[in-house]
C-alpha cells in the first residue's frame, strides 16, 4: 500500500516539472498532485503528512527555478482548482489562495496605495 491510495486520480508518479515553469527548466517531482477541488488538495496534502513526505505547493510556476535533481517528496500544483481559495482550518497555521497576490494572502497587509500621479 502507498501513501497516495485511494488518491490515484489526481496523484502521479516521477512528473516532470519543466514544463510547469516558466523557465522550462528542472527535473521531476518524485509525487505529483494535482487537485481540481479543495477536497482532493486536503486529501493529498494530509496523506502526505501522514506519511511525513515534505510537501511543496506550486502554483502558475512564475520565476520558479527547480533544480535539475528534481523535487523529492510531493509537489501539490493548485493551477486547475476550480475553487482557489483554501481556508484555514483549526489544525492548520496558515490560508493559502491559489494565484492571489501577497496583499490578497495577508489580513494584516496594508492596502496597495495607489500609483503616484505625474
Amino acid at each position: 500500500m502507498n501513501w497516495y491510495s485511494g488518491l490515484e486520480s489526481f496523484v502521479r508518479v516521477d512528473e516532470p516539472l519543466a514544463e510547469r515553469t516558466t523557465f522550462a527548466i528542472g527535473g521531476r517531482a518524485a509525487f505529483f498532485v494535482e487537485p481540481t477541488t479543495e477536497a482532493e488538495f486536503a486529501a493529498g496534502y494530509a496523506a502526505a503528512m501522514r506519511s511525513r513526505l515534505p510537501v511543496f505547493i506550486l502554483g502558475g510556476g512564475s520565476n520558479l527555478l527547480v533544480s535539475d535533481k528534481g523535487v523529492p517528496g510531493v509537489v501539490i500544483c493548485t493551477t486547475k482548482m476550480t475553487d482557489k481559495s483554501m481556508p484555514a482550518q483549526s489544525h492548520s497555521s496558515f490560508s493559502s489562495h491559489a494565484a492571489g497576490s501577497l496583499v490578497q494572502l495577508s489580513p494584516e497587509s496594508p492596502a496597495p496605495s495607489a500609483a503616484p500621479s505625474a
